[in-house]
């Protein structure tokens, strides 16, 4: 169960790209897969996990908060100017 002091701090990621690392699951992605998969814009933090769109297609995610381990802002840049457009 996240503190509210946690959740706060976790606000700095909403609206940002950002690569969320998770404990292993029982798929086998390879690197390009592994990227597109857990490399998203942050919606929202709730109090059971993340809620996270993918960068290209606008497709929700959601990830349970104890499955985390980490979460790694990144620089992502378009291959074309529409390409990363705000939900």
């Amino acid at each position: 169960m996240l503190s509210s002091s946690q959740r706060k701090s976790l606000e700095f990621f909403v609206g940002k790209v950002c690569t969320i690392f998770v404990v292993p699951i029982n798929r086998h992605f390879d690197e390009k897969t592994n990227i597109e998969y857990f490399l998203g814009i942050i919606q929202k933090i709730e109090e059971l996990g993340i809620w996270y769109s993918h960068i290209t297609n606008g497709k929700m995610n959601f990830v349970f908060m104890n499955h985390i381990v980490s979460i790694a802002e990144e620089t992502f840049i378009p291959k074309q100017p529409d390409e990363l457009k705000p939900s």
